[in-house]
């Protein structure tokens, strides 16, 4: 039972590890990815179940659609990273944008290159997670 808690702790760090870096990776990747005009089609702000004392209960939701060659795409990324509600100010319905797509993956896209800050956050939270765990694991041989 002692070794449970440093199991899950673990467990915990390298899914954030893997998921942080497929952010990151995406995001360092979209520096190279070729651009296109695009329009955007929604922007709203979406409820996200945070404490509303906090004042972060709003999500942004920016839909844009591109076309790459004959083919027609809409995406609903906004960078590579946590988007802030203030984007829905920049990004408003009707507005034309340019849209960074993957050139071997023209489905995937953005709207802002590179890696924004905040995705950093699941990469470290996952080594200290697994560090944590590690450690507990080792304590708890002693």
């Amino acid at each position: 039972m002692n070794q449970l808690f440093p199991i899950i702790f673990s467990l915990g760090g390298v899914g954030l590890l893997i998921f942080g870096w497929g952010n990151l990776s995406g995001g360092f990747s979209s520096k190279d990815w070729k651009t296109t005009n695009g329009v955007i089609i929604e922007s709203r702000l979406v409820d996200n179940g945070r404490s509303k004392s906090r004042g972060r209960n709003n999500k942004p939701v920016i839909v844009y659609s591109y076309d790459v060659g004959r083919d027609s795409f809409t995406s609903d990324r906004i960078l590579f990273g946590i988007a802030s509600k203030e984007w829905v100010t920049k990004y408003q319905e009707g507005t034309s944008v340019a849209v960074a797509y993957n050139p071997s993956e023209p489905g995937q896209s953005t709207l802002n290159t590179g890696a924004h800050i905040t995705s950093w956050i699941a990469p470290l939270m996952g080594i200290a997670f697994l560090a944590a765990g590690l450690f507990m694991f080792r304590s708890s041989r002693k």
